[in-house]
């Protein structure tokens, strides 16, 4: 869009920068839960004591 408009980069951050917020907190929920599921997965494997190669092997 930037590019299509020719705006430059301080333009397109001057203009855009704050019509977004309540987008930008909903990544950042979305980033947050998927943080915390890849940290429960990674405890889980790494608490069964099962490493990468194994889990491989399992699958064939």
């Amino acid at each position: 869009m930037q590019r299509m408009l020719g705006h430059d980069p301080s333009t397109t951050l001057d203009y855009y920068a704050d019509r977004f917020d309540d987008d930008l907190d909903e990544v950042a929920n979305r980033l947050n839960s998927a943080r915390a599921d890849f940290a429960t997965a990674y405890s889980l494997r790494t608490e069964s004591g099962a490493e990468v190669s194994d889990l491989r092997e399992m699958r064939g």
